[in-house]
């Protein structure tokens, strides 16, 4: 989300997910929570968000879910474009990740605080 920044209702910023771990770990999924007052840019079947890491992205009513095959080289960045819609404060919860067939592997991120300002 916008770092030392707040988001402009109606303009696009990206958000950037970064995935640190093991380069054995396999078939991860990602689930980012979108904030209240957001809307996700971009069709699910668009490739390039990912830079070659990812098999699948789901948009869905309040996330966005990420499955990557494998973590190369033990890192990945995931990058996705949201557009501030409503203002307000609003809440992103944590972003989650886990491995499908091993959930005891698993971690978030920090909760952040979306500003919202009208244009």
């Amino acid at each position: 989300y916008p770092l030392n920044r707040d988001a402009i209702s109606g303009k696009q910023f990206k958000v950037k997910i970064t995935l640190d771990g093991k380069p054995e770990y396999q078939y991860i999924m990602i689930e980012d929570y979108i904030p209240a007052g957001c809307e996700i840019v971009g069709e699910a079947d668009d490739s390039k968000w990912l830079k070659g890491y990812y098999a699948r992205r789901e948009n869905r009513d309040n996330r966005v879910v990420f499955f990557l095959n494998d973590l190369k080289g033990g890192h990945a960045e995931i990058v996705y474009t949201l557009r501030a819609e409503t203002p307000g404060i609003y809440h992103a919860l944590p972003a989650r990740a886990e491995m499908m067939y091993n959930p005891h592997v698993k971690g978030n991120s920090d909760e952040r605080v979306l500003v919202v300002k009208d244009k």
